[in-house]
């Protein structure tokens, strides 16, 4: 089983490739003999099985923010109600291993129910998805590994049962630790999104810790509107 750090500094380089355009390979990665295991390899496998298509599990992940109950998550991250308005997929080359496929999320901020502004600004500006910018005042960036693309004519996808991917058709209540270049990290991993259903109820959007979901219900009965009205005489 394969663990990866992710969260704020997940992508230490990238090489961004629009949705089911073609994958061009890094000077350092192996073009005619790519090693095992790297997203390249998987998609010349697939072309000597006469393959047009792959699905990849996603490595386990281990996020770099954490919180012990909902004060805690309340205390270190932005309570955000966001919708996806546009994405990206690229390669995500760790160390030159090209062994993941990630997907940026450029969300609009519909309503800050709290804000944090104290995250400080530690992912390379510079490496941003340039065809997800600018940004206007209320939209930031959050990354996730899973996603599909095009490689060498081969369509490889990449899925994490525990963080589903974000629609654009949703609105979810997040736990974001946002920063100055308008990069956000889910800080909380999948147990920081919920989906808002249509009665502004809150449903859990993945698989990660259920104990701020167990207190939200608990406290707020599941409800966007009880923990609206519980932040905002402290925000």
């Amino acid at each position: 089983m394969t663990i990866k750090t992710v969260g704020i500094g997940i992508i230490a380089a990238v090489l961004l490739t629009a949705a089911g355009t073609t994958f061009t390979p890094l000077k350092t990665q192996e073009a005619k003999h790519p090693v095992k295991g790297r997203v390249k390899w998987h998609a010349e496998q697939a072309k000597q099985k006469n393959r047009g298509d792959v699905t990849l599990m996603a490595p386990v992940g281990i996020y770099s923010g954490s919180a012990s109950d909902l004060e805690d998550a309340l205390s270190n991250y932005s309570v955000v109600i966001a919708q996806p308005v546009a994405e990206q997929t690229a390669i995500f080359d760790e160390e030159n291993t090209a062994n993941d496929i990630v997907t940026w999320h450029k969300l609009r901020v519909i309503e800050y129910l709290s804000r944090n502004t104290n995250t400080p600004q530690s992912f390379p500006k510079s490496l941003l998805p340039e065809r997800l910018l600018p940004l206007r005042p209320d939209e930031v960036l959050v990354n996730k590994i899973g996603g599909a693309l095009n490689v060498d004519g081969v369509k490889l996808t990449m899925t994490d049962g525990g963080f589903p991917p974000l629609s654009k058709n949703k609105q979810y209540l997040m736990f974001l630790a946002i920063e100055a270049s308008g990069f956000a990290s889910v800080g909380v991993g999948p147990g920081g999104v919920f989906t808002v259903e249509g009665n502004n109820k809150l449903r859990p959007h993945g698989k990660g810790n259920k104990k701020i979901a167990t207190e939200l219900e608990a406290r707020f009965g599941g409800s966007v509107d009880s923990l609206r009205t519980h932040l905002s005489p402290k925000y």
